[in-house]
């Protein structure tokens, strides 16, 4: 009888313990929500020869669309090693954003378009693209979708992964 209370006295702390090594218990995700934003990042080339008050924008995902002027501001660094060498450089990319309200992961329709210094007209520029969907606190916590696209002197294209 008193091998029998071992065996299970054993068998209890062994199921007992197996969920604890097995599984990972709940991951506390942050109450973080990421913005609605599609960014728009306009290289150095092109935001020194672009009139920041001619560019529009339209982005059209899930049969609604969102138009207007496209109010642009110094794009900012990355890191802090990157801001003593923009400081050094007279010329700094631009960026604009687009609130989208939600922003899904179905494809996203872009036009840009605007007027040079001279007041040359440059696009409309479309590009079609997917957002990127991310988990940066890990699968058991909400994706993060984000969307970005670069204007260049040749055009629109997807910025990220």
């Amino acid at each position: 009888m008193h091998g029998r209370t071992l065996l299970v006295a054993v068998s209890v702390g062994i199921l007992t313990a197996t969920p604890l090594v097995a599984c990972q218990g709940p991951v506390a995700c942050p109450a973080i929500a990421a913005a609605p934003f599609l960014t728009i990042h306009i290289t150095e080339n092109l935001a020194a020869r672009l009139n920041p008050l001619s560019v529009t924008a339209t982005a059209c995902q899930d049969n609604g669309c969102h138009d207007g002027p496209l109010a642009l501001t110094e794009e900012q660094p990355a890191s802090p090693g990157a801001q003593s060498a923009a400081a050094a450089s007279p010329l700094t990319g631009k960026v604009g954003r687009i609130n989208m309200g939600l922003l899904t992961e179905t494809p996203i329709d872009l036009t840009v378009a605007g007027h040079d210094l001279l007041g040359t007209g440059i696009g409309p520029h479309r590009l079609q693209f997917a957002p990127n969907i991310s988990y940066p606190w890990g699968y058991g916590c909400p994706r993060v979708v984000t969307a970005d696209a670069t204007w260049d002197t040749t055009g629109l294209r997807r910025s990220g992964p």
